[in-house]
Formats: C-alpha cells, sequence, structure tokens
C-alpha cells in the first residue's frame, strides 16, 4: 500500500488517487455526457482535459502557483502531497466542480 493512503485525510489521498489515475471530474473523462461540447468550461479555447484544467488553462487556477504539474502528484513524501491536493481542491467555497453543469 502506497505511503501517502495511510498518511493522509481520506480526501486528500482521494484527490491524489483521482489525479494519478486520471479519473479528474472533467469534459475529456465524461465525453458520453459531453458528446456536443468537450471545450474547457473557464476557458473555451481547448478540449477540458485533466492536464489542461491541472496545468494549462489560463483562467483556472488564476494564480499560475496553484498549476499542477503532473509529476507532482507522483512525489512520494505525503506532506508534499497535502500541498498538491490543496492546490488540485483548495478549499470547499474555491474549488471548482466541473462535471456539474
Amino acid at each position: 500500500m502506497k505511503k501517502y493512503l495511510t498518511k493522509m485525510h481520506r480526501n486528500e489521498a482521494s484527490t491524489i488517487f483521482n489525479a494519478r489515475t486520471r479519473m479528474t471530474k472533467v469534459k475529456s473523462n465524461y465525453k458520453n455526457m459531453f458528446k456536443n461540447n468537450s471545450s474547457c468550461r473557464a476557458c473555451g479555447k481547448t478540449e477540458e482535459s485533466h492536464d489542461h484544467v491541472l496545468s494549462g488553462c489560463q483562467i483556472i487556477p488564476n494564480d499560475n502557483s496553484n498549476k499542477v504539474a503532473s509529476n507532482e502528484f507522483f512525489e512520494d513524501d505525503p506532506d508534499e502531497l497535502k500541498t498538491v491536493a490543496f492546490k488540485i481542491h483548495p478549499a470547499p467555497k474555491e474549488s471548482i466542480h466541473f462535471v456539474s453543469q
């Protein structure tokens, strides 16, 4: 079992697991729901994909310090992974629920 699964809160570990397995709630992962429009809901410029939402979109997140490179969620240190999990889902009020539209 991976160390982060036992050293992090359940929601943080779940966020990291979803990022590692590319199961984030973005349009490209739910193609049947978004057959006619897969463009990013924030910028509208490209397909709403895992990588685009976490690091490529110029609109989400607004602050470049919160962008997440794909290698960051493969770290081994649980403390570093907690920071990455917070970048992906900052706080319940601030987090963006992509599939809810």
